[in-house]
């Protein structure tokens, strides 16, 4: 249900720093992203059965987290967008890549499926680094901050959820 909250605010900010963009390729590179996004959050309340992700009720950390996202998308250069997704896309693919295969009936075989292929996560890497060779300013002490930042609360939503198992 996390994953659901998570998405469904993700996508907004994708949209927000998309908005603000002056660069084109950031630009559509950002819209690209909400895209995919938003394609998950039409398919995810069929997979949960519940209607949409205004339902959920996130874990403190959870809404903090979307929070700081949204905060770094609607403020910051668009660019730090990008830095600011980079430790959940790497996580969700190792995620995936640990429980894979996913055995039939398995609750979660849909996420599991569909989060086991590193290339998003690439993507985002790669066009970070090609954004910044390509002469996009990026300030590296920033961007580290925002990354450790981001990092920091996938640990504590994990470590939250994980206090809330029997």
């Amino acid at each position: 249900m996390s994953d659901a909250y998570y998405c469904f605010n993700g996508a907004q900010a994708y949209l927000e720093a998309e908005a603000r963009a002056q660069d084109a390729t950031l630009r559509q590179f950002l819209l690209e992203k909400y895209k995919s996004y938003q394609k998950y959050n039409e398919q995810f309340p069929k997979i949960w059965h519940i209607r949409d992700a205004r339902g959920v009720v996130p874990l403190d950390v959870c809404r903090e987290y979307s929070q700081f996202e949204q905060t770094v998308a609607s403020h910051e250069d668009p660019i730090y967008c990008i830095v600011v997704m980079i430790p959940c896309d790497y996580l969700w693919y190792w995620l995936a890549h640990q429980c894979a295969p996913a055995e039939k009936g398995n609750l979660y075989a849909p996420w599991i499926e569909a989060n086991d292929d590193p290339e998003p996560a690439y993507a985002l890497g790669n066009f970070l680094e090609s954004y910044r060779k390509g002469g996009g300013a990026i300030d590296e002490e920033k961007a580290l901050e925002i990354y450790t930042q981001a990092m920091t609360y996938e640990r504590e939503n994990f470590r939250a959820a994980a206090a809330l198992s029997p």
